[in-house]
């Protein structure tokens, strides 16, 4: 009797367990994570991609074939022709392997650990970074990135090879810890927004006699402008009172301000030069003391202050810009 009944208590632990498993078929993790390889050169890395809208979105595009630029010798990236939802935050510290979006549309493998001021979404983390860094070389790298059961699937995404932006290191091998950042359990729909298909604004040419002013701290500068949207946009924020943008240092080489506001973009990949003053991410000014390589929209050029100039008025600290018409 009693060899029966644990029988029949064992059989029941064992339905229970099998119940438990069966909405995911096979018993599954929590978090529900996903493998993948990411084949760079000859080297292929498995990568977890973590449980968030961001990778499930991602994951749709699979299988991926992207040709990544290099930046600031710690990172690949790639601007994506659609846009991913996000859940961007402060990072504090990125870490080799660490796969990430900056903004809704750049794609971001880091080599490199580093500290770092931006927001990230987290997408996931290749899961052991040994040789990652000889693998991606120094310039651009094709990169593909497929599900573990998608090895032979032809059909892969090719993304364009056109390269447009990205930011901000000993090699640190890290094994991670999977922990979702978003626990959502839908998808929103991802926008197919085109950041460049904005309603047209007056170009500054066009407005008779007016011209845009800059001033640093209580300097004022002399600017050539571009024609484009974005600095008609700018101008017509300008055309009833100043602007005033807090600006903050970054990097050693610039300044950067929110402009509280969305303008026209048409970013291309640029190598900026002291007195650049360029539009970020459609909603930020920066203005430049170095140079920097990165994906922006050329807004104007400072031509009254060589190199040493725009270092006395840019390098000593945060400073407050004002921009007018006049």
């Amino acid at each position: 009797m009693k060899k029966q009944s644990k029988s029949l208590l064992g059989l029941l632990i064992g339905v229970i367990v099998l119940i438990g498993c069966m909405p995911a078929g096979p018993c599954m993790a929590k978090n529900n994570s996903t493998q993948i390889n990411i084949e760079i050169g000859k080297k292929t890395f498995k990568a977890t991609l973590y449980n968030n809208k961001t990778s499930r979105a991602l994951l749709k595009k699979f299988p991926l074939s992207c040709k990544m630029s290099e930046l600031n010798g710690n990172e690949k990236y790639k601007y994506l022709s659609y846009e991913l939802p996000t859940n961007k935050k402060k990072v504090k510290r990125i870490k080799a392997g660490d796969i990430m979006l900056y903004g809704s549309d750049c794609l971001v493998v880091f080599y490199k650990s580093h500290k770092t001021s931006y927001e990230y979404t987290k997408v996931g983390h290749i899961n052991n970074t040994r040789g990652l860094k000889k693998a991606v070389g120094k310039g651009k790298v094709k990169m593909k990135f497929t599900r573990i059961r998608e090895q032979s699937n032809p059909n892969t995404t090719q993304e364009s090879d056109s390269t447009e932006m990205p930011k901000p290191s000993p090699d640190v091998t890290v094994q991670p810890t999977v922990t979702p950042d978003d626990t959502e359990n839908t998808l929103k729909p991802v926008e197919d927004e085109n950041p460049n298909e904005t309603n047209p604004t007056t170009a500054p040419n066009q407005q008779a006699n007016k011209k845009l002013m800059i001033k640093i701290g209580d300097k004022k500068v002399d600017v050539s402008w571009e024609e484009n949207e974005s600095v008609g946009a700018l101008m017509d924020m300008c055309k009833d009172s100043p602007l005033e943008i807090q600006m903050s240092m970054y990097g050693g080489f610039e300044q950067v301000g929110s402009l509280g506001t969305n303008l026209p973009r048409n970013d291309s990949q640029t190598t900026t030069s002291s007195g650049d003053i360029v539009l970020y991410s459609g909603n930020q000014i920066v203005v430049f003391y170095g140079r920097n390589s990165w994906s922006y929209t050329r807004l104007g050029h400072i031509t009254d202050q060589d190199h040493e100039g725009m270092a006395e008025l840019l390098s000593q600290g945060d400073v407050t810009i004002t921009i007018s018409v006049e």
